[in-house]
């Protein structure tokens, strides 16, 4: 079954209803960060770098790239049952600047879980494959209403 993104689920443990809502609404679109893959623990998007993403120095603001990064991340924790996993605490590393016209991906793994809580690490690299930053975080399962 292909989910919006056209990115084809073919993990059966990823409800088909949850996985057609997870991509970031129209923050994620807007900045044009695509689905690649979206399976349970896992997620990997891109984004390329525009003129708009530029900051004073000519390279991407990092809250850009911090943007790619949240994004994996949050489709990483989200990926079983109903999307109630929400960011509680993340550390960015940024490596090396990124530049115009860079696609980045992003790659979010999920962790370590205890309680309501999810680890999840993000290694964002750049179209060569070099990796200009790192995110860790956590999110908190909510509760339901």
């Amino acid at each position: 079954m292909s989910n919006t993104t056209g990115v084809r689920n073919t993990t059966a443990t990823v409800a088909d209803d949850h996985i057609d809502s997870i991509p970031g609404g129209p923050a994620t679109a807007g900045m044009g960060i695509h689905v690649v893959d979206h399976r349970r623990g896992h997620a990997t998007v891109t984004m390329k770098v525009t003129e708009f993403m530029l900051n004073g120095f000519g390279h991407c603001h990092g809250g850009f790239v911090f943007m790619v990064a949240d994004t994996a991340f949050g489709m990483a924790c989200n990926s079983d049952g109903e999307p109630n996993a929400v960011g509680a605490d993340t550390s960015m590393n940024f490596i090396r600047p990124v530049t115009l016209g860079t696609t980045l991906t992003a790659t979010g793994t999920r962790g370590t879980t205890f309680g309501r809580n999810m680890l999840c690490h993000t290694v964002i690299t750049d179209s060569s494959g070099s990796v200009v930053a790192e995110l860790n975080g956590r999110c908190v399962q909510v509760r339901p209403k």
